[in-house]
């Protein structure tokens, strides 16, 4: 930790993060060294809308042939450091348009390695579209291969990847159309009893001794991610051919008209359902002032005896109240008799007569 005092008097240093803020400069380090030599997992963003996220993960586990699909210019990259890979997925657009806050990001990011060390795709298939956005790739150049679940992206991390590098979302709906969906807890269970079936018999003895003497801190887990990540890879991708990006493109387009039509069929159906409603409410109201006709004139003008202009506000709104009592008893013909003899009394008053033929009373 001493020696991480080093790269920023400002940061705030635990045994677990290293984070700091600037508003005024930048961090004089290089994030890459930090990563490579201190931690798992780096998240950048800048407030002209640049992000980075970069992941540390074992050569061993994740060798570089496995980003190779899905690199662009600059939205998916990695370069390898010793025994370690560092992933980046950024997002870098040439302007920035808004205000960006990079609070919260690391805990809605960081399970993404985990996910990667299980051999699971679906987060470099979203920087890879993420990089089809900001038009890094070209529009001949065919998609890279689909892994399975990606339909299932709005329910998982990968919602908040995909916030964090402002991809659009119909984009991602487009290319998962081609994606297979994730095998079922029974048939993960079936794969990875495949798996430990096709371990050598003195691995398989070794492990067991491993996990019942306890003696390797998170064997478990790591064992449950080698078999997940041997179990994707018989499930794996998708086996429709493949499209161009510019295929991804038309097809999101499509898929926008469609949610915007949606999104407005739902939002009229609201509408109508807060109009229902509120009528409802109406309803129930005008019942309860039913029988307190002459109540409610008396109030009114009590109302006007005040010189707070104020007041006329509660004097329109109690004539409203009249006025749709009488459209549902049938007593129009009173209530416009009534009415017009307190118009006589209130000329003197323009800006109460203007509230009243801005609520259509006259």
């Amino acid at each position: 930790m001493e020696e991480l005092h080093c790269y920023s008097s400002r940061a705030n240093i635990t045994k677990r993060s290293f984070s700091v803020e600037y508003n005024y400069g930048s961090f004089k380090g290089r994030p890459e060294e930090l990563v490579a030599k201190y931690f798992d997992v780096f998240v950048y963003v800048s407030s002209w809308e640049h992000r980075q996220l970069i992941i540390r993960l074992p050569v061993s586990k994740f060798p570089p042939q496995t980003v190779d699909p899905y690199k662009t210019d600059r939205s998916v990259a990695c370069w390898q450091v010793a025994d370690h890979l560092l992933l980046s997925l950024a997002h870098c657009p040439e302007t920035g348009h808004e205000w960006a806050e990079g609070e919260g990001w690391m805990e809605l990011l960081a399970p993404l390695r985990s996910a990667l060390l299980s051999g699971d795709l679906r987060a470099l298939h979203v920087a890879w579209l993420a990089g089809v956005d900001l038009w890094e790739v070209d529009d001949e150049a065919v998609e890279p291969p689909v892994p399975p679940g990606l339909g299932d992206w709005r329910s998982t991390g990968l919602s908040d990847l995909g916030s964090f590098l402002s991809v659009g979302e119909d984009l991602v709906d487009a290319a998962a159309e081609r994606s297979e969906p994730l095998a079922g807890k029974e048939e993960m269970e079936s794969m990875v009893s495949s798996w430990v079936s096709s371990l050598p018999e003195a691995r398989r003895s070794e492990l067991l001794a491993s996990l019942v003497a306890g003696n390797v801190p998170g064997l478990g887990e790591s064992l449950f991610a080698e078999a997940t990540k041997w179990a994707r890879t018989l499930s794996a991708v998708s086996t429709v051919p493949s499209r161009t990006v510019a295929q991804i493109r038309d097809r999101s387009i499509e898929l926008e008209k469609v949610r915007h039509k949606r999104e407005h069929e739902e939002s009229m159906r609201r509408q109508r359902r807060q109009q229902e409603e509120a009528e409802r409410r109406r309803v129930a109201y005008l019942s309860s002032l039913s029988g307190g006709e002459e109540g409610l004139w008396s109030k009114i003008h009590e109302l006007l005896d005040s010189t707070n202009t104020k007041k006329y506000v509660q004097c329109v709104e109690l004539l409203v109240d009249l006025r749709d009592l009488a459209a549902r008893d049938g007593k129009q013909e009173e209530f416009n008799r009534r009415l017009q003899e307190f118009h006589a009394s209130v000329g003197s008053r323009p800006a109460l007569i203007r509230r009243m033929e801005e609520s259509g009373l006259i």
